[in-house]
């Protein structure tokens, strides 16, 4: 049990013929409550400032606590924003490869298609070329088939003299 200033007041001591003066002691027992009470006043308020401040560093851990967690979202989330970027950019690109693809497959086949034309055409050229060719034999024979028959020009000798009279070379 605590001894509290008041228990220090009321304190009797028993007294001797030879012993201390009454006034003396009661005189430093009120000294000493008093330098007591100061002691157990200034130990409350001790007491009070100490709940005071870890109230204050409870709410200081508290904001602490928060701050780490914020800290830790943000950088979840600055990882999940650079996750998103990413994907949507592997993303883009596979779409631009595609499309590159598509473009160059589209070109290709035109051209294919353009050398299968080109090819039509030179083979249309030659058949021309062996048609007119075979045309103009048939006029030349059916007019040198009309002819007095004291040896008839070839068709090359006809086709040589058509080509120097017209200044024009045959078609091959």
């Amino acid at each position: 049990m605590r001894i509290t200033p008041i228990d220090i007041l009321n304190r009797k001591f028993p007294r001797n013929l030879r012993g201390y003066s009454v006034s003396a002691v009661d005189d430093f027992l009120r000294e000493l409550a008093e330098d007591y009470q100061s002691a157990l006043e200034e130990n409350a308020g001790l007491k009070d400032q100490i709940a005071l401040m870890q109230k204050e560093l409870k709410g200081f851990r508290d904001v602490d606590n928060a701050m780490k967690e914020a800290l830790v979202f943000a950088q979840h989330s600055a990882e999940d924003v650079r996750n998103i970027a990413r994907r949507e950019a592997e993303l883009i690109v596979r779409e631009a490869q595609a499309q590159a693809t598509h473009i160059v497959e589209g070109a290709q086949d035109r051209v294919a298609e353009y050398e299968r034309q080109l090819d039509q055409l030179k083979e249309q050229r030659k058949r021309f070329g062996w048609e007119f060719r075979a045309l103009l034999q048939a006029h030349l024979d059916s007019i040198t088939s009309g002819l007095p028959s004291s040896s008839p020009p070839t068709s090359q000798e006809l086709t040589t003299e058509m080509v120097a009279s017209t200044g024009e070379h045959a078609i091959a």
